[in-house]
Parts: C-alpha cells; sequence; structure tokens
C-alpha cells in the first residue's frame, strides 16, 4: 500500500499502453480541477482524466468517449465513469480507452 508500490506498479502497467509511451497528446478544454488529455498511438486512444483538488468533480464526456471503456490495471481509483461522464473523487482518475 506504499507509494513505492503504487508508481511500480503504474511504471509497469504504462510499459504495456503504446499510447502512454509514445503517443501524440492533445488536451481536453481546461477545467477548473481536472485535467484530461488524450493520448493515440496507432491502434490504441486513451483518455486520462485526473482530479487534482481535495473537492470531487465531473466532466461529461465528448461525443466520441461515450462509449469508452475504462482501462484497469493502472492501480489508480477514485473516479468512474457513469452515463456519459467521468465522475472524480478527490485525488481520483482514470483511463478511458476507445475502441
Amino acid at each position: 500500500a506504499s507509494m513505492l508500490s503504487f508508481f511500480t506498479r503504474l511504471l509497469h502497467w504504462r510499459r504495456h499502453q503504446p499510447a502512454l509511451r509514445s503517443g501524440r497528446m492533445s488536451l481536453l478544454p481546461p477545467h477548473p480541477q481536472l485535467l484530461a488529455f488524450t493520448r493515440e498511438h496507432d491502434h490504441q486512444t486513451l483518455l486520462c482524466v485526473f482530479n487534482f483538488s481535495d473537492r470531487p468533480a465531473e466532466l461529461t464526456l465528448p461525443g466520441e468517449w461515450q462509449a469508452a471503456a475504462v482501462l484497469d490495471g493502472s492501480g489508480l481509483d477514485g473516479a468512474e465513469k457513469r452515463a456519459g461522464t467521468v465522475i472524480c473523487g478527490p485525488w481520483g482518475g482514470l483511463y478511458l480507452q476507445r475502441a
């Protein structure tokens, strides 16, 4: 449960995500609490959403991301996709993958 263990697991997981290693990055419009961006490489397109505040926050997903699936395994928690919205608890985050 240590911070070192979390980052070790996250870095190992990241090595298996081509879009995170060498993909093109595009920022979504600014949000007062969230950082959201896409990464795209070959056949993988990800949406990364992170809440950098101590308050819950919501992000309405762009149309092309409505059917995206949550990409598990990163070790991040505190966020979920619900009905076209990403709901992030304080300091939460998630990765979505578009088919």
